[in-house]
């Protein structure tokens, strides 16, 4: 009976195909973490790749301040930061009563949004050049890449950033409009379809467009390019774009565990944690977002290979 077994060959093709599975998911997952050691080795290997974070952190305590003091929104955010109730409320009351005082609170709004977003654009296509050079091999430095850098991508960077956004929109706005149809056969199955539609739609928008600026900074890819080569990249690695995708949300699931834990002792001053927190996100954002760019130079060049 045992000689049997022995010599049966489907037992030792089954047996092999078990042991080869296991060998391949160590394999993979030995890649993943070489990839994640790679980017953490390197980020602070060339420390001023923290810059441009660092000063979009600084652009937007600035500015968000005067944002807020011009705007008097300065007292209801203290508040809702304190987590005072009672003044709050009555804050926000006095907003309401107020429609001088509202059009003051949204120019604010609009001041801040609009300012860090067209100078944060420069910071961060520096950061991207720096990722690409890096994820090349080059030597790289912010001051050596800002000027050059922006002058180059900079409005392909905007374009990008509006067409991903309106991406999304146009993904919601379909969503509702298909519910919609639905809501007037039952306002229960279209709610229902109208949630399934953003999910499914929302989460296949991200995992394409995941690798949309690697595919641009790193080929030096236009606007439309971009975008035609994350959608081919991400369709023919799925399973890599999944997991990467994956391996950076438990970044930063993380990070945001360890913050927590570690500004706890200043549970006191909310403005202090805000603060701190916000320094100590840094690390992980960076090192999540040059991982995207090193997942996507590796997987790229081992397509080009045929592995």
């Amino acid at each position: 009976m045992l000689l049997g077994i022995i010599l049966m060959p489907g037992f030792w093709m089954g047996f092999w195909a078990r042991v080869k599975f296991k060998n391949r998911g160590m394999f993979i997952y030995l890649m993943y973490l070489k990839l994640l050691k790679r980017a953490w080795n390197e980020i602070f290997g060339n420390p001023g790749v923290f810059l441009p974070d660092i000063f979009g952190l600084i652009m937007t305590f600035i500015f968000g301040g005067l944002a807020l003091y011009f705007s008097g929104l300065g007292g209801v955010f203290l508040q809702i930061v304190s987590g005072v109730e009672t003044e709050m409320t009555e804050a926000v009351a006095y907003f309401i009563n107020n429609p001088g005082a509202v059009v003051n609170a949204f120019l604010g709004v609009v001041f801040f949004i609009v300012t860090t977003f067209f100078i944060g654009a420069g910071f961060s296509v520096a950061k991207y050049k720096m990722f690409s050079d890096m994820a090349g091999k080059k030597k790289t430095g912010f001051f050596k890449e800002f000027s050059p850098a922006n002058k180059k991508y900079y409005w392909r960077f905007i374009g990008v950033r509006i067409a991903v956004f309106f991406s999304f929109l146009l993904c919601f706005a379909a969503a509702l409009l298909i519910g919609g149809a639905f809501g007037v056969i039952s306002k229960l199955f279209g709610v229902a379809v109208v949630v399934i539609l953003l999910v499914v739609g929302m989460i296949y928008l991200g995992l394409m467009l995941f690798f949309i600026y690697p595919a641009l900074f790193i080929e030096d890819k236009g606007i439309m390019e971009a975008f035609k080569r994350s959608f081919e990249f991400a369709r023919r690695n799925l399973k890599k774009t999944v997991i990467t995708a994956l391996v950076v949300i438990g970044i930063m699931v993380v990070a945001s565990i360890v913050t927590q834990i570690l500004i706890m002792p200043l549970d006191g001053f909310k403005i202090v944690q805000f603060a701190v927190s916000s320094v100590i996100a840094l690390i992980p954002g960076v090192w999540s977002g040059y991982y995207i760019f090193l997942a996507y130079k590796e997987f790229g060049a081992k397509a080009r290979a045929g592995k």
